[in-house]
């Protein structure tokens, strides 16, 4: 992957209902964008490679917000990312801003970084989305198809 190449990242679990959304829309993307589980240290040698990246990722959209999350309104969110060390814990999952803070540290590299948040209101097991995130995958589509363009740097920033 050139070091001007967008990647796009999807991150949850496919078969736990709404957390798989992120894996859902980089599949459809196919190569060479990514579907994981998580975000692991080993993701940095990743975005190290690239000039761009977007994760795409849901959130519980319980009508709660604790302050470092995502506003609690039930639409897609596009912000910009800016590393932010990692707490030290035994986790071996990180944070997006935690791996590009990883990602500077180990390789010094800075890639310009972007999350797609979506809804989800089911986590149950199961490979379908809840009908809810269902009626918010065209604009998140759109968001993501605006972030892949030449010019998706001159994105506005909602959050």
């Amino acid at each position: 992957m050139s070091q001007h190449a967008n990647l796009v990242i999807g991150i949850g679990n496919p078969l736990r209902g709404d957390d798989g959304v992120g894996w859902h829309l980089v599949e459809e993307l196919g190569a060479p964008h990514r579907a994981l589980h998580q975000l692991t240290p080993e993701c940095a040698a990743l975005l190290a490679c690239c000039g761009r990246v977007l994760i795409v990722d849901a959130w519980l959209a319980d009508g709660r917000t604790d302050g470092a999350g995502p506003r609690a309104e039930r639409a897609p969110l596009l912000r910009r990312l800016v590393p932010a060390a990692a707490a030290p814990g035994l986790s071996h999952q990180l944070e997006p801003a935690a791996l590009l803070w990883l990602t500077e540290q180990l390789y010094g590299r800075r890639p310009e970084a972007w999350q797609l948040l979506l809804p989800a209101t089911a986590m149950a097991h199961g490979d379908s989305l809840s009908p809810a995130l269902e009626a918010q995958l065209p604009q998140a589509r759109a968001l993501l198809q605006r972030w892949l363009k030449p010019n998706g740097h001159n994105l506005a920033i909602e959050g």
